[in-house]
């Protein structure tokens, strides 16, 4: 092979302006990722407190099972967006790196399948009698599932960020110009940290929806129901902070190539946002030691929480945008507005948020006990 990238085909122009469509993903990928977090960290969290909180425990897990549902549909319906937007954007990098990796990418969608029917059976089986083991049995499946389907797609973002990566697993798999589809992204020291800071951040969010279930939510819970879940909110968070800290830090200062650590700190704009993102987990951790205590404040720990999680989508941003530059620059492509299926898109897009804000709007009133789901 040449020094040059393999890269796809070119695209015959962007249907528009480049920053509107980066603004969409990044829109769509915060929408995303504070359902995903509930998701990605919530079924083991409530598989672990099932097993092994005692009463309160038991209660909790269910509490928090009942709602995974809901979060995997808006999580799952929501992600299409970001993925919409990354492939029309970066399509010479993505999907070449996504054929790489081709068998564990379509992989995603069976184990997606199988973890949602996991989450119903957590969260509509019986607790005791013969079903209990059964429902434990598919919570954990779900729960492995879910960190797998995380993996995958840490493989694929930062594989299409790393030509050089890609020219590696071309090299080390292909067979007469063709490739397996078997590969993984494992020599990049950016993965690890990256899913794993990704699974602290889900941790926090998870925790922050536990402290505003226990404060908002269960008002029909008793009063030692309610205090036990404040402090293990409180716990949990402590926890997905210290992993989001220690992750971050690897990422930052260990994994990230020279050049853009460098450039992180040289420039105003990608600073202020790792500061951002690194500080206010912080902030969402304590106010939430002190909603744990006051039974009250949950509401602002959880505005604190997506706030940090707008942070870290244009931090990720500007970051993918640096690397994907080295091999592709979508600034260069010529525009081509295609306005009617942009209009489609919005159209539906609005409409889709109104009906997901319907249904999350059905599964608070569930939550309080004022309506059935």
């Amino acid at each position: 092979m040449g020094a040059e990238f393999p890269l796809a085909p070119p695209v015959a122009g962007l249907p528009a302006p480049l920053g509107f469509l980066l603004a969409l993903k990044g829109a769509g990928f915060f929408l995303h990722m504070s359902a995903m977090h509930l998701v990605y960290a919530g079924i083991p969290a409530a598989v672990l407190f099932a097993l092994l909180g005692g009463e309160h425990g038991r209660r909790l897990a269910s509490r928090l099972g009942a709602a995974m549902p809901v979060a995997v549909a808006v999580a799952v319906n929501l992600g299409v967006v970001p993925l919409l937007f990354l492939q029309v954007v970066y399509a010479p990098v993505a999907y070449p790196a996504t054929i790489l990796i081709g068998w564990p990418w379509m992989s995603v969608i069976p184990m997606l399948l199988v973890a949602y029917a996991g989450v119903y059976a957590f969260a509509m089986l019986p607790a005791t009698g013969r079903w209990g083991a059964v429902r434990l049995l598919a919570g954990a499946a779900s729960a492995g599932l879910v960190l797998a389907v995380g993996f995958v797609f840490a493989n694929g973002l930062s594989l299409m960020a790393n030509g050089a990566q890609m020219l590696a697993i071309f090299d080390a798999g292909a067979h007469a110009g063709a490739v397996r589809g078997l590969a993984l992204n494992v020599g990049d020291p950016t993965l690890i940290p990256r899913w794993l800071m990704m699974l602290g951040l889900g941790v926090t969010t998870t925790a922050a929806y536990l402290l505003l279930d226990a404060v908002v939510f269960a008002t029909r819970e008793t009063a030692d129901y309610r205090l036990w879940a404040r402090r293990w909110a409180f716990r949990i968070h402590t926890l997905g902070l210290g992993l989001f800290g220690a992750m971050g830090t690897w990422y930052l200062f260990g994994a990230l190539p020279a050049g853009t650590r460098q450039a992180v700190f040289a420039s105003p704009l990608p600073y202020g946002l790792a500061m951002l993102s690194a500080l206010l987990p912080v902030v969402a951790w304590g106010l939430a030691w002190r909603a744990s205590r006051a039974a009250r404040g949950a509401d602002l720990v959880v505005a604190v929480q997506l706030t940090a999680l707008v942070a870290n989508v244009a931090a990720r941003q500007w970051v993918q945008s640096r690397e994907i530059a080295a091999v592709y620059e979508p600034a260069s492509v010529p525009l081509k507005v295609q306005s009617g299926p942009l209009a489609v898109f919005l159209v539906l897009f609005v409409a889709g948020l109104a009906l997901t804000g319907w249904l999350v709007r059905v599964w608070i009133r569930a939550a309080r006990g004022e309506a059935r789901p």
